[in-house]
């Protein structure tokens, strides 16, 4: 929100408050018999300020949302240059297509265009073959903009739309009103599973820090060009509702340009198509082109076509570029090759990565990062990405699902700690104001306080359907964080929308029984006028607590992202940095509202208790539970805390590349390579296959 609606805002509520105070002074001529009853009027006039202040900064949202920004054409090029930084940098200059050569000292003979073979398809057309050269933007424009991109493992997809992202940018650099290239990848839909203009604003906003205003402009102007990489990439259970959502979004948005990628078998058996214009298919790589590849470069592939010609079988791995590049890296030495040869009862391809593996480690030693711990955090940073769905790892992720199972049973322990320590607190201070009635109130209402947190964690996905009975401490903060794609008005409904009617009872009730209890045993039982006002003042407060925290997340902005500070994350430190002065304003006005309406004291109690509760839900819990994850990692030797010199390290070997604010793998083949290290259904790892990556002093 910017700095003139927040003032508006602020204006507006103060006015509204000025009124309210005069018509209050202009009721005191009302007849002396309704005196009594007066008293009503405050939790009134509370609840319809609440609503005012709520109704405004919806207005406001919307006037800044259709009010161009005289920033719109800096912000172009700051997204411009992040996309640039991440993913061309950052991605396609150190793919492991580029880096196998690059090793090799042969930057200079590194192509502008791919040197696969390259088919497209029109619909009801046959597929025709793409010359060798032409640039992959001029084939993009020929599909009208919307092309599929299918490939097997290994082909190229991923560096073929990074290669049109590239070209893309380019022509967005030169011309002011060329689209924008965004390039996302899809596995990070599956958190939420929303409508997909939705996860798309929610997502350039966050990844790339852009003001969520411009994403929306630029994408109802059709300003953005989308990169939707991996379809395959999405969990199987939900890959046909992905694809919904994309066909969906592709009525609305025909012709915003839109490239996707994924697997030629894994989209075969799809029983919804994508209603893309054209199909680019990327062909395997024959005998000839291979052949033709290493001769023209340099004798360093010597070895690599020493193998090829002693394991006549290693041809069935080198008809796509991934595993060229592999094997270019692997065979560098005659170890290499025994290594290769003494890997026994493996698969080709497990063979070949094998010797990739053990052939990095062994040429970049290092003190700090011994080699089988490397193996080790690898292979368990690549399964645990396999088990939460995801392709980038980011410090966000950290919750209880990246815990191995063994571990969990001493991950419940917050669970119990953060009830008992606001039950404690919220007991001890009522109790010193109240007496032993206080404690009761306190230490029940504290204990309901404390379990607001936990079960909105474990039952507040914003989907229908369940990813995990535990949601992730990421997807609830970060959600709540981020995601805005709708007004608070909006918001708000959603939070009262009928698969949720039974939460909000649950909530209301709960409020009652406090609300009961806190009149009974803390008014004065000889005034029935006592009693109802600590019902009254309880059950408002609770219920102003409750909206808060169901509408002020909305308003949230994220924390720049920094990979320097991994403890809180990026995400918890943005939920922190907002959480406590939403606490702090909304205790003080819970607490003056309770004065005014019974006493100094209960107002006093009211503020503590609101205060301690706001703060669990805005990132006090998490915090907990962030970490206790971080501790058990580390003591696990799983992530070592700080955890920047394995990641480098991981870089530096060509296992993982950053991306942004995150880390990927160089190659999804290679994640399902470390993840099948680990036993099935099992926390431990095959030791033989663990001790086999090891290299030899």
């Amino acid at each position: 929100m910017h700095r003139s609606t927040r003032v508006v805002v602020v204006v507006s509520v103060l006015l509204a408050a000025v009124l309210s105070v005069a018509t209050n002074v202009a009721s005191s001529a009302t007849p002396s018999s309704w005196r009594p009853y007066l008293w009503l009027a405050w939790p009134i006039a509370a609840v319809l300020v609440l609503v005012y202040a709520v109704v405004e900064v919806s207005r406001a949202r919307s006037d800044d949302y259709e009010r161009p920004s005289p920033g719109s054409v800096s912000v172009r090029s700051r997204l411009l240059d992040r996309v640039d930084r991440i993913w061309v940098s950052g991605g396609l200059e150190h793919s492991l297509y580029h880096e196998a050569r690059l090793e090799l000292g042969l930057a200079k003979s590194v192509e502008a265009q791919h040197p696969w073979g390259l088919t497209l398809a029109e619909p009801r057309g046959q597929p025709q073959p793409v010359p060798v050269g032409t640039p992959i933007h001029v084939v993009f424009e020929e599909l009208d903009k919307t092309m599929l991109i299918l490939g097997a493992p290994g082909s190229g997809k991923t560096t073929t739309m990074l290669e049109l992202l590239r070209d893309l940018l380019t022509q967005a650099r030169h011309d002011s009103s060329a689209p924008i290239p965004a390039f996302l990848p899809l596995s990070s839909w599956i958190l939420r599973r929303e409508p997909l203009e939705v996860w798309i604003s929610r997502e350039v906003s966050e990844r790339y820090q852009i003001p969520i205003s411009h994403v929306r402009a630029w994408l109802d102007n059709e300003h953005l060009s989308l990169m939707l990489d991996g379809l395959d990439e999405v969990a199987v259970e939900y890959r046909e509702q992905c694809i919904g959502a994309i066909n969906g979004f592709r009525q609305k948005h025909g012709t915003v340009p839109i490239v996707v990628s994924c697997r030629t078998e894994d989209y075969q058996d799809f029983r919804t198509k994508l209603k893309l214009y054209g199909t680019l298919t990327i062909l395997p790589l024959s005998r000839e082109q291979v052949k033709l590849f290493l001769d023209r470069l340099d004798r360093s592939f010597g070895q690599v076509q020493l193998m090829l010609t002693r394991e006549e079988s290693l041809w069935e791995l080198v008809d796509n570029p991934l595993m060229l590049s592999v094997m270019i890296l692997a065979f560098r030495d005659r170890a290499s090759e025994e290594t290769f040869v003494s890997v026994a009862g493996q698969g080709l391809s497990e063979r070949l990565f094998t010797t990739y593996v053990r052939t990095m480690l062994g040429r970049r030693l290092t003190a700090d990062q011994s080699p089988r711990s490397t193996v080790l955090r690898v292979a368990f940073l690549a399964r645990q990405l396999e088990q939460t769905k995801q392709t980038v790892f980011s410090f966000d992720l950290l919750d209880d699902r990246f815990l191995p199972t063994k571990t969990l049973m001493f991950a419940d322990y917050e669970t119990r700690v953060w009830p008992a320590f606001n039950a404690l607190a919220i007991g001890a201070i009522v109790g010193a104001l109240y007496g032993w009635r206080g404690v009761i109130v306190g230490v029940i209402g504290g204990c309901i306080a404390g379990l607001g947190p936990i079960e909105r964690i474990q039952t507040g996905d914003i989907s229908d359907q369940r990813t995990d009975p535990r949601l992730s401490t990421r997807a609830y903060y970060n959600w709540k964080l981020t995601w805005r794609a709708a007004d608070i008005r909006d918001a708000i409904s959603f939070e009262f929308r009928s698969e949720y009617k039974k939460e909000n009872i649950n909530i209301g009730s709960l409020l009652l029984v406090i609300s009961v209890l806190a009149g009974v045993l803390l008014g004065s039982l000889h005034s029935v006028r006592s009693v109802v006002l600590h019902v009254t003042a309880t059950f408002l407060i609770g219920v102003i607590a409750v909206l808060t925290v169901k509408v002020f997340w909305y308003t949230s902005e994220p924390a720049p992202h920094n990979l320097r500070i991994e403890f809180p994350s990026s995400g918890l430190r943005a939920v922190l940095r907002n959480g406590v002065f939403v606490t702090l304003g909304v205790a003080a006005i819970s607490g003056v509202l309770a004065a005014g309406l019974v006493d100094l004291r209960f107002g006093l109690a009211s503020a503590a208790s609101v205060a301690l509760y706001l703060l669990g839900c805005f990132g006090g819990y998490a915090l907990i539970q962030q970490a206790q994850v971080r501790f058990l990692l580390r003591k696990s030797d799983f992530l070592p805390f700080p955890s920047g010199r394995f990641f480098d390290y991981g870089v530096q070997c060509l296992f993982l590349r950053r991306v942004g604010d995150g880390y990927i793998f160089v190659h999804r083949s290679l994640q399902e390579f470390f993840s099948n290290l680990w036993i099935p259904d099992t926390d431990k790892l095959d030791l033989d296959r663990m001790h086999a990556l090891i290299p030899r002093n």
